[in-house]
């Protein structure tokens, strides 16, 4: 079994300026790819790697690349076991490499985590000024959004972004680079 190794943000983009050909693959999902992402990198989910990793090129180095790192370093564990030569994580991911101006190609969608900030602020501020314009009733709207969040918080699963995630505006088309 190969070892998974990890670089930071500046080693990565050091790496990508003087090395041609890295095989870089951005294991989100396409909605998540289409918000921004790499120009070099391949669309490949992590949760259809099942599906691209047989026929991927085992004999190369993988740079792995995910919002946080966490998707990317489970899915180099996967790659390493299936005998890739080297699984390489971008420590942070996207989130690490937006801060080291890196190029990315933002194509106009806000990422889900926007999106659930924007609909919970919205969700709450409607629920207070119907509550003071048209019945003390509609506080529970406010309520009910902030103890969903704070238990998205707590469980690290948030019932609003799954929901975001399949709204039309989230559906990618084509998913560019799957195999």
């Amino acid at each position: 079994m190969s070892e998974v190794k990890f670089c930071t943000a500046e080693e990565f983009k050091k790496r990508l300026a003087s090395e041609k050909g890295l095989q870089v693959f951005d294991v989100r999902e396409a909605f998540e790819y289409e918000s921004g992402h790499l120009p070099e990198s391949i669309l490949k989910p992590y949760s259809e790697i099942k599906q691209w990793a047989p026929a991927m090129d085992k004999t190369k180095p993988v740079y792995l690349v995910c919002k946080s790192g966490a998707r990317a370093g489970n899915a180099a564990r996967e790659l390493a076991a299936q005998g890739v030569c080297e699984a390489v994580v971008v420590e942070g991911g996207m989130n690490a490499l937006e801060g080291k101006a890196c190029a990315i190609r933002k194509q106009g969608v806000w990422d889900i985590d926007r999106q659930v900030r924007c609909v919970a602020g919205a969700l709450i501020l409607i629920g207070f000024l119907l509550a003071w314009k048209v019945h003390p009733g509609f506080l529970s709207i406010p309520v009910f959004v902030g103890l969903g969040l704070f238990l998205s918080a707590l469980t690290n699963f948030c019932g609003m972004a799954i929901l975001l995630a399949k709204m039309p505006w989230n559906q990618v088309k084509s998913k560019r680079g799957v195999s």
